[in-house]
């Protein structure tokens, strides 16, 4: 189908209809904490609750934005092994972020395979250049209801 143009008969119904929100400078200032990573490290005996293994982690995560920048996908996933190398567990994290214009404020939502499931907010955007009072360096959790 063409472009609509002004002047053309159904120019104005289409007008009318709401347009999905732009990615703001909110984005801008929240995409630089997604990167992709790999890590590996040590978890320790019990670190996982009472009796578990001390235990190495080799994990993985691969951020994109979606839906034209407005939010930004994380995907995580990390293989926890014992120390003669036996494979124990793979745990795997979605996360979608991004500035929510309606209310005002950052939200966050994530699911992992363990079952975990989360919403979380931050009530201010974040200013490149200018260090932030500490109660405002983590986000804020809210749990949906």
């Amino acid at each position: 189908m063409d472009e609509l143009q002004p002047g053309d008969r159904a120019w104005a119904r289409v007008a009318a209809v709401p347009k999905p929100a732009a990615a703001g400078p909110e984005m801008a200032a929240l995409g630089r904490f997604y990167r992709d990573v790999t890590w590996k490290g040590t978890i320790r005996a019990g670190g996982m609750g009472p009796g578990t293994p001390a235990m190495t982690g080799v994990g993985h995560a691969t951020a994109r934005p979606i839906q034209d920048g407005r939010w930004i996908v994380l995907d995580c996933e990390q293989d926890q092994f014992l120390p003669d190398g036996t494979h124990v567990l793979t745990w795997q994290l979605h996360w979608v972020s991004g500035w929510a214009p309606e209310q005002g404020e950052y939200r966050a939502v994530m699911a992992d395979n363990y079952g975990h499931a989360d919403v979380y907010r931050h009530p201010a955007p974040l200013h490149l250049g200018r260090r932030q009072p500490r109660r405002h360096q983590l986000a804020e959790r809210d749990v949906a209801r």
